[in-house]
């Protein structure tokens, strides 16, 4: 719990809490159709099944120094043949939002996306078609243990026309992988930079808006959902205001998501 000062002699306090919570990933949807020269094109990555069926995302529990090879699947729905780039790369959080997301293709991967190699790195699927595509995974033998997460990425480059200049736009889709390496675990979070405005009614009777922002952080090697409630108090413990903001889903280590409230 962090406390500071507030307007008014109140006191602010930010309440965090790990959520139990069984976390899974969830592969992509299919790609909207993009505009490629001779036609729309729509895809799908999954994984691969297994003898147990489908999966949702890829997920392992490995040692250090283990390698894995499986494979992922890439339908083609729309009516043309299209190329495929692909790629893996580091997940992270978005700081403003928390959504799970990926790097950028021509960002340097530096943790499980860079752990992972695919076997084609372009590939032509006709319509109506799907190829699957085998990758392998080397876990460094000195991985930080924990959790990691990366996705696997099939786009589509096209063309478009912006203020007479020729873009080159990337449509991609992905699926998502989690490994814990084996060793110490640690859930741990903590806020920081917690700052507060008050905004006072004209009308004196009237309520006025206090205006709470903040980082959470993930300080642990665990993934976690985190959960959060903001209380406001006058002199004496009087209450004054409180509100439980959206719940932060999906955590990744390492990574920090900013929060603005106002109550």
């Amino acid at each position: 719990m962090t406390r500071i000062t507030a307007p008014a002699a109140a006191f602010l306090a930010v309440l965090l809490a790990l959520v139990p919570s069984v976390l899974v990933g969830v592969a992509a949807a299919p790609a909207p159709a993009a505009s490629a020269e001779d036609g729309p094109v729509t895809w799908s990555v999954d994984p691969s099944p297994t003898p147990d069926g489908g999966r949702r995302a890829f997920n392992y529990d490995l040692d250090p120094g283990t390698q894995v090879q499986d494979s992922f699947i890439i339908t083609n729905a729309g009516t043309t043949s299209a190329e495929f780039v692909i790629y893996a790369t580091d997940a992270f959080n978005d700081p403003n939002t928390g959504e799970f997301s990926l790097l950028a293709k021509d960002d340097v991967a530096t943790d499980l996306g860079a752990w992972i190699t695919a076997a084609d790195a372009k590939l032509t699927i006709g319509p109506g078609l799907q190829a699957t595509v085998p990758f392998n995974l080397l876990v460094p033998s000195d991985a930080a243990p924990g959790d990691h997460a990366a996705g696997i990425v099939a786009s589509v480059f096209t063309k478009s026309q912006q203020d007479g200049s020729t873009v080159l736009l990337e449509q991609r889709v992905g699926v998502r992988m989690y490994i814990t390496v084996s060793g110490e675990s640690v859930a741990s979070i903590e806020t920081q930079g917690l700052n507060s405005s008050f905004n006072p009614s004209l009308n004196p009777f009237a309520p006025g808006e206090l205006t709470v922002s903040y980082q959470v952080r993930n300080t642990g090697n665990k993934r976690v959902d985190v959960a959060q409630a903001i209380r406001v108090e006058g002199p004496f413990g009087i209450p004054l205001g409180s509100t439980s903001p959206t719940l932060i889903s999906n955590l990744l280590p390492r990574q920090v998501v900013r929060v603005n409230v106002q109550l």
